[in-house]
């Protein structure tokens, strides 16, 4: 009797690190899924990712290699279309992959239709860039100027930016997944700058009480293209609603 194959969903954050989490001993931060994550699975207390700019990490722990070996050092050095890579395995080893959203950073054109199946937002934002930017003023102009704080977001119930809408997204494929393996790869901007914590209450501590006292210290005892039963493995855009209900997603990895 052959075992049956796992499922799988990828929560890749950017910029998040350790000790911007309870689960690794910061007590003035409220993360509770994230937390209840650790609590369930395996945490590492001594992994490093291999490079301090976003696109050359993804391009190292989706291909197992170190940024340097295939050129991958800078923001545009993305991964190509000839390049092995996680999501591309999986899914030429018949998994149903896909990507919710619009990172445009970590795959070259043409790669992407290689390693997944369905990419793109279900869900429509309705501002690109963070507190109403856009690309237009990079890499200079007052929003720019205030990447470390740009206080509140404007009063906008209707405004619904790209990670919003790419959590939606993936809550609402989640309630009909495909009947073979899948594989759910959710990618965010966020907590990159720029921060918009809002005023007056930036938190659940007062501002002494979370500027850092003594460096962060980890806890003790943390424990090529295939046809597919027929099918051609293309990759298709996920179809757009305007609307869907708001909800947590819960990052595991599922039978």
């Amino acid at each position: 009797m052959s075992r049956k194959r796992p499922n799988f969903v990828f929560f890749i954050p950017d910029q998040l690190r350790a000790d911007a989490l309870g689960a690794f001993g910061n007590e003035h931060v409220s993360t509770p899924h994230l937390d209840a994550l650790a609590a369930r699975g395996t945490r590492f207390d001594n992994a490093f990712v291999q490079h301090p700019v976003c696109s050359p990490s993804r391009a190292s722990f989706l291909t197992g290699r170190y940024p340097h070996t295939n050129g991958h050092r800078t923001l545009t050095h993305l991964l190509k279309p000839w390049e092995p890579n996680l999501l591309r395995s999986l899914k030429e080893g018949c998994y149903h992959v896909t990507w919710p959203g619009m990172r445009g950073d970590t795959f070259a054109p043409g790669a992407t239709e290689l390693s997944v199946d369905e990419y793109g937002f279900g869900v429509s934002p309705t501002t690109f860039g963070s507190g109403g930017g856009g690309l237009d003023d990079w890499p200079g102009g007052e929003s720019r100027a205030r990447l470390y704080h740009r206080g509140r977001r404007p009063e906008d119930s209707e405004r619904i930016d790209a990670d919003e809408a790419t959590i939606r997204t993936a809550l609402r494929w989640l309630e009909k997944p495909p009947r073979e393996p899948w594989a759910l790869f959710v990618p965010l901007v966020a907590p990159h700058c720029p921060f918009e914590i809002e005023d007056p209450e930036p938190g659940r501590s007062p501002r002494a009480a979370r500027a850092p006292t003594a460096r962060w210290r980890p806890p003790r005892n943390s424990s090529r293209g295939r046809s597919c039963g027929g099918r051609s493995r293309g990759a298709d855009r996920l179809p757009v609603s305007a609307s869907t209900p708001a909800g947590s997603l819960c990052v595991t990895h599922t039978q």
